[in-house]
C-alpha cells in the first residue's frame, strides 16, 4: 500500500523559528506542512498553554527567576517569560524573535490537523479549563 507521506511540523518549525511559537506554526505552515505538532501545559489558574517542557529555563527561555514550573505560574507570569529572542544553540538556522511572544495558542493557527501531545504532568485544579487567546 502506498500512501501520502505527511510533513509534520515539529513544535512549528523549531529548526528555524522558536519553538511553540506563532511565528514558527506559521512558517511551518507557509512551508507546506500537512500537521502541526505541539505539546500543551496548563497554568496554575488553568489555562493551556503551548510548550513542550513543563519548565521555563534557558537555554530556550529567560524570565524573572532563573526556572519556573508552568502549572505553578498564573497566565500573567507566564507572559513575563520570553521564549523566543534568544536563539536555541541546538538549532544554528534559528532565528531569534524581536518581540517577545505570547505563548502559542491552539486558537490561531491554520486548517491543519492539530497533533497535541498531553503529558502526564499536568494538573487540573478546577472543572474548566480555557485556551489562552492570540492578541
Amino acid at each position: 500500500m502506498h500512501g501520502k507521506i505527511l510533513v509534520h511540523g515539529h513544535r512549528g518549525a523549531r529548526a528555524r523559528m522558536p519553538e511553540n511559537t506563532i511565528p514558527a506554526f506559521q512558517y511551518a505552515i507557509e512551508h507546506g506542512v500537512d500537521a502541526l505538532e505541539m505539546d500543551i501545559a496548563v497554568t496554575k489558574d488553568n489555562v493551556i498553554v503551548i510548550s513542550h517542557d513543563p519548565i521555563l529555563e534557558a537555554p530556550i527561555c529567560t524570565g524573572p527567576s532563573a526556572r519556573a514550573v508552568i502549572h505553578e505560574l498564573t497566565l500573567a507570569e507566564v507572559r513575563q517569560w520570553d521564549c523566543g529572542a534568544v536563539r536555541n544553540p541546538f538549532f544554528t538556522l534559528q532565528r531569534g524573535l524581536a518581540a517577545p511572544p505570547s505563548p502559542g495558542v491552539v486558537s490561531c493557527v491554520s486548517q491543519r490537523p492539530l497533533l497535541i501531545r498531553l503529558k502526564r504532568y499536568f494538573v487540573f485544579d478546577g472543572p474548566a479549563v480555557r485556551l489562552a487567546m492570540c492578541r
